[in-house]
């Protein structure tokens, strides 16, 4: 006797008006976005602020990095570590993605990477020997693809289809933030104290995924 098709169970997307998406600690109910312009252009605001830490984290490291390494090494191998950054960018999401996708929760890998691309950028102003920079420079590269790759994803389970728009535009004003930040302040800063600038990035970094901040998110939605 033959038997029937095979049926195999079918994943569907979170559902995040009922909790079943990222969340801090238990699910609960999330209401939208669609609420008063106050309470929208806080949620917009929260969620666009992780986008100035990782501008002004990635500038910090790729404008003010290579001028220590140069010093050091000469500008051949500042260029190498620079151009390092190319390839966790084509890779470090092709992990990162497939697998927030199957787990259904993007706030840890927010949480971790956020954590270590910190701790990193802290590490490498306060550091000399040019092959632990270039390590702490390559670690910070992956942490801040995968905190970059998580972050993106969360975009439309977070926001509502009327405010999509917007929650690009807040995104994009402070990436543009960020980037003036780095390249103006940051080099103002390390004529001053070389760690400065990589500590001031670090501290945005190791603050947007705290618990504090994930509450945040989420209670800015209320």
């Amino acid at each position: 006797m033959l038997a029937g098709p095979r049926r195999y169970p079918t994943r569907h997307p979170p559902d995040v008006a009922s909790g079943g998406g990222p969340a801090c600690g238990k699910a609960r109910q999330v209401p939208p976005t669609s609420g008063p312009d106050s309470t929208r252009g806080r949620f917009l605001v929260m969620l666009g602020l992780p986008s100035f830490a990782l501008s002004l984290a990635v500038t910090t490291v790729s404008g003010l990095l290579p001028v220590l390494v140069a010093a050091q090494a000469g500008p051949l191998v500042a260029g190498a570590l620079v151009a390092v950054e190319g390839v966790f960018a084509l890779t470090v999401p092709l992990v990162v993605g497939p697998k927030s996708d199957r787990t259904g929760h993007r706030l840890p890998y927010l949480a971790i990477a956020g954590a270590v691309a910190g701790a990193a950028l802290a590490l490498i102003g306060l550091t000399d020997p040019l092959l632990l920079t270039a390590a702490l420079a390559m670690l910070f590269y992956v942490a801040y693809f995968a905190y970059m790759t998580a972050y993106y994803a969360i975009f439309p389970e977070v926001v509502d289809e009327d405010v999509r728009g917007r929650s690009q535009g807040s995104l994009g004003t402070w990436r543009e933030v960020g980037l003036g930040v780095g390249f103006v302040v940051g080099p103002a800063l390390l004529s001053l104290w070389r760690p400065a600038p990589f500590v001031l990035a670090a501290a945005w970094n190791a603050a947007r995924p705290s618990r504090r901040s994930c509450s945040a998110w989420w209670s800015s939605r209320r």
